[in-house]
């Protein structure tokens, strides 16, 4: 049976959402680089104190398990794999709190248009016109390191997905790497928490950083995704190589 739904060529793919049915994206909050480190130890302090009079107050688990998770989405994507790490190595993956953590999404808000034009025209080094025909100004995905925005490309006639880097988005990644590699220090000083393994996972949040924030490695892996899949009914997006660079897929 599954040989024969294999074989069918009539596999109707992911319904994309009409305009009407997308969930609002908020505005992008200002990120205060210069401020960053006391205001993610202030984010962080209020986790646990304010989990603490919680739980001397009786508030259930479950209410006190997701306003950890909208604190961790809230300070985004590398607090996000530090808090999925925790959950993986701390052996908390079968508790209600793990359940909260490994699901936690980086919910980014969305950039003004005219700051995103500017940096796709800077990596294509050309005006948006002679590339696009047309060009969605309200993006219908968006995280703290980039937002997605429908387009039709003019030469192709083809309507493609066009991921944008977020401004600040690397500065901002490489900041939360120095605070976490200054508070795993202390941590390891103190052998607190050593299963997370502080140098290790700082080592790796490195490693995707690069990955992440550099646009080719995504297409490269796209690449490879099309040749492994190849033959089989499998749909792979198809990439406009000629359009891609390192902060614009």
């Amino acid at each position: 049976m599954r040989k024969n739904i294999l074989q069918q060529n009539d596999l109707i793919p992911t319904r994309l959402l009409k305009k009407s049915e997308r969930e609002a994206i908020p505005d992008r909050r200002p990120t205060f680089i210069r401020i960053r480190f006391p205001y993610v130890m202030l984010k962080l302090i209020l986790l646990f104190l304010g989990d603490l009079y919680l739980k001397l107050i009786g508030k259930p688990l479950s209410a006190r398990n997701e306003r950890k998770r909208r604190i961790i989405e809230s300070l985004n994507r590398v607090w996000i794999a530090v808090a999925q790490a925790l959950t993986l190595r701390g052996g908390m993956l079968a508790s209600d709190l793990g359940m909260q953590l490994i699901n936690l999404k980086d919910k980014g808000g969305k950039t003004p248009f005219p700051v995103m034009k500017k940096v796709v025209e800077t990596e294509l080094n050309c005006p948006l016109d002679t590339v696009f025909d047309h060009f969605e100004e309200i993006p219908f995905s968006a995280t703290s390191l980039a937002q997605i925005h429908l387009a039709k490309l003019k030469k192709e006639q083809a309507w493609v997905a066009v991921k944008i880097h977020q401004p600040n988005a690397e500065k901002l990644y490489e900041k939360d790497l120095k605070i976490l590699n200054r508070i795993g220090k202390i941590l390891s000083f103190f052998s607190i928490q050593t299963n997370m393994r502080w140098e290790e996972l700082y080592a790796e949040l490195c490693d995707i950083k690069e990955k992440e924030l550099n646009y080719y490695y995504e297409a490269a892996a796209l690449n490879q995704l099309d040749s492994n899949l190849s033959g089989l009914q499998v749909h792979v997006p198809r990439l406009y190589k000629a359009h891609c660079r390192k902060r614009v897929l």
